[in-house]
C-alpha cells in the first residue's frame, strides 16, 4: 500500500514537472513541435532517427483517432509511462535484493533523474518506452524467462533503436552458462533487432539524417563486488553502449536519453555502493534468487 502510494505520487509529480517545463519552454506553441513531428512521421517524412521510432507514434495516432486531443494524449501516455517505470523499477530493485527503504530511495533517485532530464524539453515518448521495455526485459531475465526478454526487446526496438543493447547484455550474461540452450534467446534477440532495423529501413527509405553533438561527463560510479553479477554485467554493457551511441548520434545534454541506464544500472549500483561504504551487512530475503546470485558473485 505504501509503495503503491509512493509510486502514484512520484508519477504525478514527475508528469506535472515535465509538462510545466514543456509549457514554459514552448511558450510560442504548447506541444506544437510534438504535433508537427508526429504528422511528419505519419507522412513517412520524420527523418533519421525519428521515423524509425514508429510504435509510440502509432499509439499516439490511435489515441487521436479515438477523439483524444493532442495534449490529453501525450499527458495520458506520459502518466502511464511514469507509473510503469516506477513500478518496474521497484520490482527490479527488490529483485536485486535491495531492502524496502533502499528500493524507495531508488525510486526517489529515479524521480530526480526525470526532474533533471528536461533540457531542451520535448515529450520524448520513445525514451520512456525504452526504459519500460529495458526494465521488462531484465526482469524477464531474472525470472529465467529469456524468450519473454526477446519479445520485450522486439517491441522496444520499434520504440527506439538503442534497444540493441539488450541483445549485447543477454549474450554477455548468458555466455558463462553451462547450458548452451540459454544462449539461443540471446542470439535470437540480436537477430530480431537486426531484422527490425532492416525492415524499418526498407519500409521507410530515403530519410534525411539529423545529427547534433554535445558533451556530458560520464557517470562516476565505483563498482563493488557485493553487487549481483547481473548488475555488474549490465554496468559494463548497457552504460558504455548507451553512452557511446548517444555521444555520437544524439544530444548528450538531453539526459532523458540516458533514463533507462540511470534507472536500471546507475541508481542500484550507487545504492549497493552506499551499502558497502556504510558497512550494511543486510542480505536479500532468504531463499530469493537475488540472494543466491549475490552470494555466488562475492
Amino acid at each position: 500500500m505504501l509503495v503503491g502510494c509512493i509510486i502514484i505520487v512520484l508519477a504525478a509529480l514527475t508528469v506535472l514537472m515535465q509538462f510545466e517545463v514543456l509549457r514554459y519552454e514552448q511558450q510560442g506553441g504548447f506541444m506544437e513541435w510534438e504535433i508537427r513531428q508526429h504528422e511528419f512521421i505519419m507522412k513517412m517524412q520524420g527523418g533519421i532517427p525519428w521515423q524509425y521510432r514508429i510504435l509510440p507514434e502509432l499509439i499516439v495516432e490511435g489515441c487521436r483517432r479515438l477523439g483524444l486531443s493532442a495534449v490529453l494524449t501525450y499527458v495520458s501516455l506520459r502518466t502511464l509511462q511514469n507509473l510503469a517505470i516506477f513500478l518496474l523499477a521497484y520490482l527490479f530493485y527488490r529483485k536485486l535484493g535491495l531492502t524496502l527503504p533502499q528500493s524507495i530511495l531508488g525510486l526517489g533517485l529515479a524521480a530526480s533523474a526525470m526532474f533533471h532530464s528536461l533540457y531542451n524539453a520535448v515529450v520524448g515518448l520513445s525514451s520512456y518506452f525504452e526504459a519500460i521495455f529495458l526494465l521488462g526485459a531484465i526482469l524477464a531475465v531474472m525470472e529465467r524467462r529469456l524468450w519473454l526478454a526477446v519479445v520485450m526487446t522486439a517491441i522496444g526496438s520499434l520504440c527506439r533503436e538503442t534497444m540493441v543493447i539488450v541483445p549485447l547484455f543477454l549474450i554477455v550474461y548468458t555466455w558463462p552458462s553451462t547450458n548452451r540452450r540459454d544462449r539461443i534467446p540471446a542470439f535470437a534477440s540480436a537477430a530480431v533487432c537486426l531484422a527490425i532495423a532492416v525492415g524499418l529501413f526498407l519500409l521507410f527509405p530515403h530519410q534525411s539524417l539529423a545529427r547534433d553533438f554535445a558533451t556530458t561527463p560520464p557517470p562516476g560510479i565505483a563498482l563493488n563486488r557485493r553487487a549481483p553479477r547481473l548488475l555488474r554485467v549490465l554496468f559494463w554493457t548497457i552504460v558504455p553502449a548507451m553512452f557511446a551511441a548517444h555521444w555520437f548520434l544524439a544530444v548528450m545534454a538531453e539526459m532523458r536519453h540516458m533514463l533507462g541506464a540511470v534507472v536500471v544500472v546507475v541508481i542500484p549500483m550507487a545504492i549497493f555502493g552506499l551499502r558497502s561504504v556504510s558497512g550494511d551487512k543486510s542480505r536479500n530475503d532468504k531463499g530469493s534468487p537475488a540472494r543466491a546470485e549475490a552470494a555466488r558473485a562475492t
